[in-house]
């Protein structure tokens, strides 16, 4: 796993904190989703739960998938804002659907971890459209929001983040992360190593706009310390 220690690396000390150490932005996995929710409903007036609900209204669907049966749709999010929290997109999310393995000849499967506590996983937000195609390829569905997920034993991480620009003001990303909440917390339910903490990015990364959104879904500031 060294490409994910390297990505871990700024945000963890050995000891105390560091001058440049990142200040970590933590949620701790909830015990129940009922929980979860109550307490969300204590900051900014339950904004979050509303824009749940929102989505949910609309027919918002949550599902895991496989990236290269929606190549198409994930260069379309990408490309949907050429600015985000006041910053020019970088040029991560400038790839090509060339770039991302071509138009999809058929649909793939999403292949299973070797390992069940290092992994990577693509989770999306979707729109259900029967006709909805990606090249030659039915796929039924429209991806509008992705989060790529990555396990390394006890915490995950939120890696690439977005939504389309078109559908942001329908709750989607509120509603993708409590749908992976959601499975967090039935996965602990079921297996011996539970799955701690979501790390998504530094507490000051972005602008008020992200700021609040980590806020409003329970992130908090703290600093990482690897033990022994």
């Amino acid at each position: 796993m060294k490409t994910l220690n390297n990505s871990l690396r700024k945000y963890i000390t050995f000891d105390k904190p560091y001058r440049h150490q990142t200040v970590s932005s933590i949620l701790k996995i909830p015990k129940s989703l009922d929980d979860y929710i109550y307490k969300m409903r204590k900051v900014h007036k339950g904004n979050a739960v509303r824009e749940v609900i929102k989505a949910e209204k609309k027919g918002y669907i949550f599902d895991f998938f496989n990236i290269k049966n929606h190549t198409v749709d994930l260069v379309e999010i990408n490309y949907s804002m050429k600015y985000r929290q006041g910053r020019k997109m970088s040029t991560a999310y400038h790839k090509s659907v060339e770039e991302y393995g071509g138009i999809p000849s058929k649909i793939f499967d999403i292949q299973k971890p070797i390992c069940d506590l290092h992994y990577n996983k693509w989770i999306g937000v979707f729109l259900p459209d029967s006709n909805h195609m990606q090249g030659p390829i039915n796929v039924k569905r429209r991806l509008v929001g992705y989060i790529n997920l990555t396990r390394f034993g006890s915490i995950v991480i939120y890696g690439s983040i977005l939504g389309h620009g078109e559908y942001l003001k329908d709750g989607i990303m509120y509603f993708l992360n409590q749908k992976i909440i959601d499975f967090l917390i039935n996965h602990n339910k079921k297996n011996d190593i539970n799955i701690e903490y979501i790390l998504y990015a530094g507490w000051d990364d972005g602008g008020i706009g992200l700021q609040r959104w980590k806020k409003r879904n329970l992130f908090r500031p703290f600093y990482l310390k690897q033990l022994n």
